[in-house]
């Protein structure tokens, strides 16, 4: 008996009771998840409370606080969190100091996504604006749900489309002239959602295409009178109708017989999308015609003068040519002007051209001459005579001067006139002779012929008798 006692005793040595490790896990938070709230409580579970001795957990590496009593199941009421990363460690500890542990990591997110840089078209037009709208979403610790970012236009919710935090949507085609509401707004990813302001995006009216057409151009034009040429309208967006100087008219071909500004319009009335509008062209219809004040068609007698004077309407440029059937000459006209010609015969054509490049001309002949000679009845010695002009005189009958500034007469003393036999008495009486005296700057020719000359042999005769007779009054007057 003894010996079997002690066979078995190795046995009661070996034998032992083993019991499981206790284990943690943290039921709440949920590891990486971000909440939208602060207030996040603790909840973890332990296993083989046979072995457990103690419960523990920590926030954001802090200390650890203990959970008394420590249980399978174990609910710790927390303090608020702040926005930001956060870190919750529990721990147990079983009979022989061993000790386990679990964690989860999580996020606190309170703050709504921020908008900046809004983009719109601030100027549309019909058929013209920009469709596509901008916006810059920012959400610092959770980040942008890019699912939950729209654009709401007129009520209808657009997805846009995320580049670098700047969400775009470009949808909007096609929309009518007018009034339409919008905003933006977004989500984070903790959900917490903000909205923009509510905006008006209004459409204008556009300018509606008329096509006024003045001779198959849109552009005015200038015609000769007499011309006829085509009217047309076309385009616009309502009932488009056509005023010929704001009077109704139709379109078509118009012949314009009176010189004048003739303004065609096209007058549109516009739609719900396009503002009425008006085009204007004008017509301007010329008649250039010219008009010979000098030379006239006669003969000029005595002079080699020609004076050029001549105008024309609607002329842009004038000028002359002047031939004697053999000879030519051609100049600009600018101004009226006097040209010297030999006598003879002459015919000048006068030139206007117009703004249409058209030239109209006119001519006129005449002749230069000189007076033919008539016999003198004189039986008297007659004098020499001459005219003189600025220091140069000229004998017999040709002017030779462009302006008369002061004249004199001079005449040599005639050789066969007598002394009077009677010295006049009494009070001297002087002959009266008319005093002929062109103004200054005169800008006309004298053409002295024969009957000039015996003319002034006259007045030098006269002249010469008044010196002898006041000579004899004061010789008188002295004694």
């Amino acid at each position: 008996m003894k010996n079997k006692l002690m066979a078995l005793l190795p046995l009661l040595f070996v034998f032992s009771v083993v019991f499981a490790s206790p284990t943690v896990d943290i039921a709440t938070p949920i590891d990486s998840t971000i909440y939208n709230y602060v207030a996040v409580d603790l909840s973890f579970d332990t296993t083989n409370d046979t072995t457990l001795d103690t419960c523990w957990y920590s926030i954001d590496s802090g200390i650890y606080t203990q959970v008394d009593p420590c249980l399978n199941t174990n609910n710790v009421d927390l303090a608020d969190f702040i926005d930001g990363n956060h870190k919750i460690t529990a721990k147990v500890i079983d009979l022989s100091a061993a000790e386990y542990t679990d964690e989860v990591n999580f996020k606190i997110d309170t703050t709504k996504p921020t908008p900046s840089n809004i983009i719109v078209d601030v100027t549309p037009v019909y058929n013209t604006y920009t469709t596509e709208f901008k916006i810059d979403w920012t959400d610092a610790t959770a980040g942008i749900d890019d699912t939950n970012v729209f654009l709401n236009f007129d009520g209808t919710d657009y997805a846009m489309t995320n580049a670098a935090g700047t969400y775009s949507a470009n949808i909007l085609t096609g929309l009518n002239a007018g009034d339409y509401s919008y905003y933006f707004k977004a989500k984070d990813l903790a959900g917490n959602a903000e909205q923009t302001a509510t905006a008006t995006f209004s459409i204008s009216k556009a300018s509606s295409t008329i096509n006024l057409l003045v001779d198959g151009a849109s552009a005015s034009k200038t015609i000769s009178i007499g011309t006829e040429i085509p009217i047309s309208i076309s385009g616009g967006a309502g009932d488009i109708k056509l005023y010929k100087d704001e009077v109704e008219a139709t379109q078509g071909n118009f012949n314009f017989t009176a010189v004048g500004t003739y303004v065609f319009k096209a007058n549109d009335t516009g739609d719900s999308n396009y503002n009425a509008g008006t085009e204007s062209l004008s017509v301007n219809v010329i008649d250039t015609q010219i008009t010979i004040i000098s030379p006239e068609a006669k003969t000029y007698y005595d002079n080699h003068l020609v004076w050029i004077n001549f105008t024309a309407t609607d002329a842009v440029e004038l000028s002359y040519n002047a031939s004697n059937g053999t000879e030519y000459y051609t100049a600009v006209y600018t101004e009226p002007v006097n040209i010297t010609l030999p006598y003879g015969s002459y015919e000048f054509t006068f030139y206007a051209k117009n703004s249409l490049g058209n030239v109209v001309e006119k001519k006129v002949a005449f002749s230069l001459a000189e007076t033919p000679a008539t016999p003198s009845s004189s039986s008297g010695g007659g004098g020499t005579s001459r005219i003189c002009y600025d220091g140069t005189c000229q004998q017999g009958g040709l002017t030779i001067t462009r302006a008369i500034h002061d004249m004199a007469v001079e005449t040599t003393e005639p050789e066969a006139v007598a002394e009077p036999e009677a010295e006049p008495t009494g009070t001297t009486e002087l002959l009266q002779i008319p005093v002929i005296q062109a103004p200054k700057d005169y800008n006309k020719e004298i053409s002295i012929g024969a009957c000039g000359l015996i003319a002034l042999g006259v007045i030098g005769y006269a002249i010469h008798y008044n010196n002898k007779v006041k000579k004899k009054a004061e010789k008188n007057e002295g004694k």
